[in-house]
C-alpha cells in the first residue's frame, strides 16, 4: 500500500482546501508513492512517538497537529521540530498531519465530541463560507421555559434522538402537570427543532425546576409594602447545634433540652424532671382555663420555662413571668414571624411546612426545626367519648382507623379535665435545617438513637419526610 492510498481516503472526508490559511496540513515528510507497512497515529510528532514508530516498524506517523507550521529556514537540531524532522528523513518515516480539515469538516473531531458527550440539535460554531456544513465547533441545546416572561433555562443538554424525537405533545403533557401548584396551565408557542430527545424523568425534572422558578419570581414581586408600611425583615443567619426533645418524662431523655410532656399535670413531676440536667420546660397546650392554670402553677419552680404551640404562647409567657419555647404551631413560615419570635421568645421553631432550602433564611442561633418523631396534627375541643366516662377506660392512647385503613395515635392527658390529641400515622423523620427538635410522645423516649438514623428509622416503623424535601405548595 502506498502513503496516497491511505491519504487519499482521509482527505476525502477532510479535504486539505478546508484546512485553514495558517495551517500546514497534508503529507509533511515523504513522498506520495512510498510504500507503507504500518502506520502510527498519535496527536503531535515527538522524539517520544518517533521512537516508538521505529520500535514498531512504522513507516508513516498521521498526526492532528502538524510538526511544521511555519518554513523551516535550516536544520541543525537546534530544536525538537528540527530534530523530529531530521531524524524521520533519515529513518524514512513519512509525517502527515489532519488538521483544522478534520476540524472543520463534517461529522468531524467536534462533531464526534459532541455525540460521545451526547449533545443533540447541533449547529455549527463558526461556518465556513466555502461550503455548507463546514466549519469550525458545534453547539447544543438548552431546554428553554418562559413563563408569564419568567425564563428559564434547563442545565441538560437535549440530544439527538435516535428512534422517537421529543414532541409537541410530549412537553404539553408533562407541563400540563402542576404537582399541586395554585395555577392553571395555558400553552402558549412550543417550539421544538430537529429531532431533540430528552428522557422523561429530566424532562420532568426541568418542569419541577422551571415551575419553582416561577413561583420563586411571582412571590418575591408580591413582596413589596406599601409605602410607610413595615419593612420586610432580612434573612435571619445562625446556626444551632442543640437538640430538644419532646417527652411524656425527662428520666434518661439524652438532649440539651427536655419539654415535659406529662400525662397527669396535676401529678407529682418532680418524679418525671429528676436526674435531666438539660434545660427544662413545661409544655402547655391551648385553651387553657383558670383551673388548668391553678394546677400547673405550683410546678413552674421546676422549670426553665414554658412551650407553646401557637400565638396564645406569648401572652401566657408573659403572664407567668417565664421564657417562652415557640413550637411549631406558630408556623413560623416567613421573616416576619421569624423575627417576632427571636425577638419575643428564647427558643422558636420554623414551620413544618417548609422544605429544608425554604427553612435556611429563618435559622438562627435560637431556631429548631421539627425533624424526628411523632406529628401532632390536632387537640380535639371535645371528649371523643362524649364526656361520659363510663364508656372510657381512661387509657393513655388509643387508635383512631380511616377508611383507607390508616391508624391515627390518639393521646389522653389530664389537666382539671381529660384532653385528647390526635398524631399523624407515620412518624417524621428527615434532616433539621436548625437545630433538632424531636417529638417522642407517643413513641417513647429514642434519644438514645438520635446519631443513629438506622437504629431511629427501625425504632419509629413508618416514616415520612414530611415537607422537607417537597414544599406544601
Amino acid at each position: 500500500m502506498k502513503i496516497k492510498d491511505i491519504t487519499d481516503v482521509i482527505e476525502r472526508f477532510a479535504p486539505l482546501g478546508w484546512q485553514e490559511s495558517y495551517d500546514n496540513a497534508g503529507l509533511i515528510v515523504g513522498r506520495s508513492e512510498d510504500e507503507v507497512r504500518k502506520a502510527l497515529l498519535a496527536v503531535d510528532v515527538t522524539e517520544e512517538v518517533l521512537d516508538e514508530a521505529e520500535a514498531e516498524g512504522c513507516d508513516l506517523v498521521i498526526t492532528h497537529h502538524p510538526i511544521v507550521f511555519h518554513a523551516l529556514k535550516r536544520f541543525n537540531s537546534a530544536d525538537p521540530v528540527q530534530r523530529c524532522v531530521e531524524r524521520a528523513i533519515r529513518s524514512r518515516i513519512a509525517l502527515y498531519a489532519c488538521h483544522t480539515n478534520l476540524d472543520s469538516a463534517p461529522g468531524g473531531m467536534s462533531w464526534r465530541l459532541a455525540d460521545m458527550l451526547g449533545v443533540g440539535n447541533l449547529q455549527l460554531l463558526q461556518p465556513a463560507s466555502s461550503e455548507p456544513g463546514v466549519g469550525f465547533g458545534v453547539v447544543g441545546e438548552l431546554p428553554e421555559a418562559v413563563i408569564d416572561g419568567v425564563k428559564f433555562v434547563g442545565d441538560e443538554v437535549l440530544a439527538r434522538a435516535d428512534n422517537r424525537p421529543l414532541s409537541e405533545e410530549d412537553i404539553r403533557a408533562c407541563f400540563a402537570k402542576v404537582d399541586g401548584l395554585p395555577f392553571e396551565v395555558h400553552f402558549g408557542d412550543i417550539e421544538v427543532e430537529g429531532s431533540p430527545y430528552l428522557g422523561m424523568a429530566k424532562l420532568n425534572a426541568f418542569r419541577r425546576a422551571a415551575y419553582e422558578k416561577y413561583l420563586d419570581g411571582v412571590t418575591d414581586k408580591h413582596r413589596s409594602l406599601p409605602e410607610g408600611g413595615p419593612a420586610i425583615p432580612a434573612p435571619i443567619r445562625g446556626k444551632n447545634g442543640k437538640t430538644a426533645v419532646i417527652c411524656t418524662s425527662l428520666c434518661g431523655v439524652d438532649a440539651d433540652i427536655g419539654i415535659l410532656k406529662p400525662a397527669n399535670y396535676a401529678g407529682d413531676l418532680f418524679t418525671l424532671v429528676g436526674g435531666f440536667t438539660g434545660e427544662k420546660y413545661l409544655y402547655l397546650p391551648p385553651f387553657l382555663s383558670g383551673e388548668d392554670i391553678g394546677i400547673i402553677r405550683p410546678s413552674l419552680p421546676l422549670f426553665d420555662g414554658i412551650f407553646c404551640e401557637g400565638i396564645y404562647g406569648v401572652a401566657l409567657a408573659r403572664g407567668l413571668g417565664l421564657p417562652l419555647f415557640a413550637g411549631v404551631g406558630f408556623n413560623a413560615a416567613n421573616t416576619f414571624a421569624a423575627a417576632f419570635l427571636a425577638e419575643n421568645a428564647r427558643y422558636y421553631c420554623i414551620s413544618k411546612e417548609l422544605t429544608a432550602s425554604e427553612s435556611y433564611g429563618l435559622c438562627a442561633e435560637n431556631a429548631f426545626s421539627l425533624a424526628c418523631g411523632g406529628i401532632k396534627l390536632m387537640d380535639l375541643i371535645y371528649c371523643p367519648f362524649g364526656k361520659s366516662c363510663r364508656t372510657c377506660d381512661r387509657r393513655g392512647g388509643y387508635t383512631l382507623t380511616d377508611e383507607a385503613g390508616r391508624k391515627f395515635p390518639l393521646r389522653r392527658y389530664e389537666i382539671a379535665s381529660c384532653r385528647f390529641e390526635i398524631y399523624n400515622c407515620a412518624n417524621l423523620l428527615c434532616g433539621a435545617a436548625a437545630g433538632l427538635l424531636a417529638d417522642f410522645t407517643v413513641t417513647g423516649d429514642l434519644s438514645a438513637d438520635l446519631g443513629d438514623g438506622t437504629a431511629l428509622r427501625e425504632a419509629l416503623g413508618a416514616v415520612t419526610r414530611g415537607h422537607s424535601v417537597k414544599s406544601v405548595l
